[in-house]
């Protein structure tokens, strides 16, 4: 008689075929990686130099001479492979193989076969992802950092073992001075944290001995750094650049002709006239033209007073602009592909619709871009958070770090400048992990079954 129980014969056969397809996916990932770093050169950004070259005088004179924009995360990293071999392939190749400890360390954090398929062919048809692993900038090496603060993190919502704590809090802190859009996540983090083991019934001497466990290295990555950027430049800070990034996102709505700073916003006010820069460029020259008169921390000082006045004045297109980039930021997509054609390079197709013109080169960008797949990711993404909204109280403690930690890079990213799809690859590797539970999700829903998942650590 049928009783509809699998026969263990069985299960062990759909188990072998599942782990073949998942292990036929990986043999396509690493296949991708090799063939990029035979055939194609690292790709070289804008921001390039910006990295590259501190690195090179780090080596030659043993400090970070110039470095007053830039956290010395990402220069450290090109300083270490350079001192070993001078060679920009070498830094890709070594960021391919981070990027497949990414997909290690996601896979590792599901609990079911299924969902790593899932995840491992969404990684496969994310083009963007590699594209940055290709490329000689900090974005991807902060993706690395952040995804293994996520995965020791859970171990330790999982065990409560501490030394798992302390190696989150090491890569927190390491990514915390690879790019300063992290400057406040900490305090995110540290709540999450606290949260979690009053939970857990922890006394308060437990509390503050972990909090303390777990902040220290950041802190003293923080105050190290900021005291050499106030011995240098007169700023106690991660950067000498928040004012300046905060007045691009303002430039649209500054009060040009108020008295606060009227000297600074008329040399603004010329450069922009003048229509002969890209915009991003604008405020480059503008700190060129004022730093005769003021020091460079001077500068970002007085930016950062010219932008809040702004956003006072005009908060309601201050939070217009903030929505409108959450849009691009989401929605932008910036492929591999599109490197293979000098003029599409940079930038994505929604760029196109920034600045009012729809064309054929659009459009074969649209394509080159692989939107559609990209778009595939963000519905399991946008199922998976609309799970949590509706079943908000059974939402985990790690579901809520991963939740927490992706609007905050994405509010950070678009209120303090712009939602290019470079400023979304922290978090990429997050939004395909939740994007696998969301069409997990839908596949048991149209079979009519529960699912029952959960992520480890909850």
């Amino acid at each position: 008689m049928d009783t509809g129980k699998i026969h263990p014969a069985e299960k062990d056969l759909q188990t072998n075929s599942k782990s073949k397809i998942l292990y036929i996916i990986l043999g396509f990932l690493l296949l991708e990686r090799i063939l990029l770093c035979l055939f194609l050169p690292p790709i070289i950004e804008p921001d390039t130099l910006s990295y590259k070259k501190p690195a090179v005088v780090l080596l030659e004179n043993g400090n970070f001479e110039g470095m007053k924009y830039r956290t010395p995360g990402y220069t450290l990293f090109l300083a270490s492979v350079y001192s070993m071999i001078k060679s920009d392939t070498a830094v890709v190749f070594i960021q391919h193989i981070l990027g497949l400890i990414v997909i290690f360390l996601i896979l590792k954090m599901l609990p079911a076969e299924n969902l790593k398929i899932i995840v491992a062919f969404l990684f496969l048809i994310d083009v963007q992802v590699v594209r940055y692993e290709h490329s000689i900038i900090a974005d991807f090496l902060l993706a690395f950092m952040f995804t293994g603060y996520i995965y020791f993190k859970s171990v330790f919502f999982q065990t409560r073992k501490t030394k798992f704590l302390f190696f989150s809090s090491l890569f927190l802190a390491y990514a915390f001075i690879t790019k300063p859009v992290l400057k406040l996540f900490p305090y995110v983090s540290v709540v999450v944290l606290v949260l979690f083991l009053i939970k857990k019934e922890s006394g308060f001497k437990d509390i503050a001995g972990k909090v303390f466990i777990f902040i220290c290295p950041v802190l003293i990555l923080w105050v190290g750094w900021s005291m050499r950027n106030y011995k240098q430049f007169g700023h106690f800070g991660l950067t000498v650049s928040s004012g300046v990034q905060l007045t691009v996102a303002c430039e649209d709505f500054i009060d040009f002709f108020s008295p606060l700073h009227y000297e600074i916003k008329q040399a603004y006010k010329r450069r922009l006239d003048m229509g002969k820069l890209p915009r991003s460029s604008v405020i480059n020259y503008v700190i060129k033209d004022v730093e005769k008169d003021y020091k460079g921390s001077e500068v970002n000082k007085k930016l950062a007073e010219i932008a809040k006045e702004a956003i006072f004045k005009h908060p309601d297109k201050y939070v217009l602009r903030g929505i409108k980039e959450t849009f691009f930021f989401y929605f932008s997509n910036d492929s591999i592909l599109t490197v293979f054609f000098d003029k599409m390079r940079y930038g994505s197709m929604l760029d196109a619709f920034r600045k009012g013109g729809v064309s054929g080169f659009t459009i074969a960008k649209f394509f080159l871009n692989f939107y559609i797949f990209w778009w595939f990711v963000l519905a399991g993404f946008g199922v998976f958070v609309g799970s949590k909204i509706k079943g908000i109280k059974k939402t985990g403690i790690l579901e809520t770090l991963i939740l927490l930690s992706i609007f905050y890079i994405n509010g950070v990213s678009v209120f303090a400048d712009f939602g290019i799809p470079r400023y979304r690859m922290p978090i990429q590797p997050l939004m395909i992990l939740c994007s696998a539970y969301g069409w997990y999700k839908m596949c048991i829903f149209l079979k009519s079954h529960s699912c029952g998942v959960k992520f480890k650590g909850k």
